[in-house]
């Protein structure tokens, strides 16, 4: 999309005046509401309760750009003269509020305008009420500025939006599960703010992590153990940041979550992914009653792929040998179990639980990609998600947003799988590990690079202007920006799990 760019002197092509009393003293009344602002043609997210229009653009550049007009051809916008058209990255960060006016002949409308660094997402449903748990139809629109783009994307699309997640939603700010549609309502599979296309998307709250950061790094680094061997084809859920507007109630940031499925892991028909949501291991009365009932759940965990199941047993079958296996019985017979597993993935999932100290995603919140060979024999490999858990927060049901930090760095976050193959076979399983850590521990787990990561985020926060919004609509819990302990807390546990990892892979 081809946009202007305007200096300061007339930001947005908008002809600029005083103060309000330019209308006044023309005799022209104030009015009560008006026909709405458009940016680009696309009506801009609007803030009900702020009587505030935000509009993203980049805070990488000087200039401002696109241009805003009114929604009715009657009436002119107008802005007010100040300072902050001249100081464009200060105007951003401070989310400093620029008075805006539309008239006509008889009456004008004052509005407030700020400007985000951060993409926008904008959804008004057909009820104009609140979401629910069920699909509730309507319109998206999202302003992106630049994130994985070198020009600015606005996208509008039919979707359909509800509620998602399982104890976050007790939660006041909620989290949302997002589809796409076309005009005809047919799936629109979409590229948004530089991820894959899909019609499938989440939007997360955030709410259980004081300083917003914590989610977003973790999927980085899940992303650098993928991108370390692309082989593996082991790519997790990736994250952008974006303020999210629903019916015109601002909600503060969030992030737009890329999904885990059959088409990012290279599955091909005869492949399954499991996607698993709570503690419970399956028993083998569960999967019995789950394939006599050609049910798609067990316990805790549900098929995501195939979407067309014809034989529930076999569909079923390596998740319950898995299970068995690993989980079940206390026997391992080494040779048989390292069949059945990539330990290059596993070595890579343990690192990445204990390095990220995932408090919340050993057995549950992690998917199970089975590739399944033609004789029905199966490697399986894990995927973890669902990251808000990490970085020293654990869930703590006393607090008003389900969290506290543990400060000891030592504690032990892992799924039991490879600890049981290395127990079966200590020399090989553990001299591979250690290996393989050293390798990472040179490159993309660096202290200093997990560490900038953290202060990369949390000054993206800052910079955009987006945490002054977050904390006006959630004073209660507000975004906490002394990450001084969580520096420290981390660095203390790289050089802990440094003597740790080397004791565990020689004992």
């Amino acid at each position: 999309m081809g946009m202007q760019t305007f200096a300061g002197s007339k930001p947005f092509g908008l002809e600029l005046v005083e103060n309000v009393g330019a209308w006044a003293e023309k005799g022209i009344r104030e009015a009560e509401s008006g026909p709405g602002i458009l940016f680009e043609e696309v009506p801009l997210p609007y803030d009900e309760e702020n009587n505030t229009f935000i509009l993203p653009q980049s805070i990488h550049t000087r200039d401002w750009t696109g241009e805003l007009s009114a929604a009715d051809d009657g009436y002119s916008l107008y802005g007010e003269r100040d300072v902050y058209w001249q100081r464009k990255q200060d105007a951003i960060r401070e989310g400093h509020a620029f008075s805006l006016w539309l008239v006509n002949g008889e009456s004008y409308i004052e509005y407030k305008l700020v400007v985000s660094g951060m993409p926008v997402i904008s959804i008004d449903t057909e009820s104009k009420g609140q979401i629910q748990d069920t699909d509730e139809r309507g319109v998206v629109r999202i302003f992106n500025p630049d994130v994985g783009s070198d020009r600015y994307e606005i996208h509008q699309s039919y979707m359909t939006c509800r509620i998602k997640g399982g104890t976050s939603r007790a939660l006041e700010k909620k989290g949302y599960a997002l589809k796409l549609y076309d005009y005809q309502w047919k799936k629109a599979d979409i590229p948004l703010l530089g991820m894959r296309s899909d019609n499938n998307w989440k939007l997360n709250a955030l709410y259980t992590d004081d300083t917003r950061i914590r989610e977003k790094t973790a999927a980085q680094i899940w992303q650098a153990f993928s991108a370390a061997d692309k082989d593996l084809r082991q790519d997790g859920p990736r994250l952008e940041y974006a303020e999210l507007i629903i019916n015109e109630e601002y909600l503060g940031i969030y992030c737009l979550v890329e999904p885990v499925d059959a088409e990012k892991l290279n599955l091909d028909k005869n492949d399954i992914l499991y996607k698993v949501v709570g503690w419970k291991v399956p028993t083998e009365n569960d999967f019995t009653v789950a394939v006599a009932n050609s049910a798609p759940t067990a316990a805790a965990i549900r098929i995501n792929h195939p979407g067309v199941i014809s034989d529930y047993a076999a569909v079923w079958h390596p998740m319950q040998d898995y299970n068995e296996r690993f989980y079940l019985n206390p026997d391992l017979d080494y040779e048989e179990a390292l069949a059945t597993v990539n330990t290059a993935n596993l070595s890579d999932v343990f690192m990445f639980l204990m390095v990220t100290s995932a408090s919340d995603n050993h057995y549950k919140n992690m998917y199970f990609a089975a590739e399944v060979a033609r004789d029905g024999e199966y490697v399986m490999k894990q995927i973890p998600w669902d990251l808000d858990y990490t970085f020293g927060n654990v869930f703590y049901g006393e607090s008003p947003n389900l969290v506290r930090f543990l400060e000891d760095y030592s504690c032990i976050y892992a799924d039991s799988t490879l600890p049981r193959l290395k127990f079966a076979n200590p020399e090989e399983i553990g001299t591979a590990f250690l290996a393989r850590w050293h390798q990472h521990r040179e490159s993309f787990l660096k202290t200093e690079e997990i560490l900038r990561l953290l202060k990369e985020n949390q000054r993206y926060l800052a910079e955009t202007g987006a945490v002054v919004r977050e904390n006006q609509r959630w004073q209660e819990f507000p975004v906490n920006m002394d990450i001084s302990g969580l520096l420290q807390y981390q660095e203390e546990r790289m050089r802990w799990l440094d003597a740790y990892f080397t004791e565990w892979a020689d004992y």
